[in-house]
């Protein structure tokens, strides 16, 4: 197991046409980020607990949104150490029904705000000493698709398929997969 992500959604406005809310939400790290003590790359997880803010407007099916994700610091990856700069992320997608199922295709633009930082391993310093992956601040465009298949009022299994459109030429958290895909359990109360 990788990551959970935890949120939570309140409406800050809605009339017959639109809507906006405000999301908070937290990442957490639930897996082991040293597992067979291979690289960060070939991790299931990036090994933090992140906080994660967004804001969304809906008019009709349309949705265009801003997040940004605070990374919760170094990671325990014995190779890296790792720690992310936070991320920006804008997001526009529309949303539709086939019989239970909702479909919501969507871009998403994520832009790391700083370099990330890993470990000197070559250093004879007496203490840890890191150092700033240069490049690893560029931005990403993903095509994103959530399909939800509603189980009952209250519950629903939800399915993500993503691609890049623009990928980030260097990637120390390991996230250059061609595509990515994650299921889980969405649970709502009305």
């Amino acid at each position: 197991i990788g990551d959970m992500i935890l949120s939570w959604t309140q409406k800050l406005f809605r009339n017959e046409n639109s809507s906006f809310d405000a999301s908070l939400g937290v990442k957490l790290a639930t897996g082991d980020d040293n597992k067979n003590n291979l690289p960060q790359v070939y991790q299931s997880g990036l090994g933090t607990n992140d906080l994660l803010v967004a804001v969304n407007y809906t008019y009709n099916r349309i949705s265009i949104g801003a997040g940004y994700q605070l990374a919760g610091g170094r990671n325990n990856n014995r190779f890296t150490k790792l720690k992310r700069g936070d991320d920006l992320l804008l997001r526009a997608s529309y949303d539709f029904a086939i019989g239970q199922f909702r479909v919501v295709p969507q871009l998403l633009f994520i832009k790391r705000l700083s370099e990330s930082s890993v470990v000197n391993l070559l250093s004879q310093a007496p203490v840890e000493t890191y150092f700033d992956i240069e490049k690893s601040d560029q931005s990403q465009l993903n095509f994103l698709t959530m399909v939800q298949y509603s189980m009952t009022e209250n519950y629903s299994l939800f399915a993500d398929f993503a691609v890049p459109f623009i990928k980030r030429e260097v990637n120390v958290d390991g996230l250059t997969r061609v595509f990515s895909a994650s299921i889980g359990v969405k649970f709502s109360i009305n």
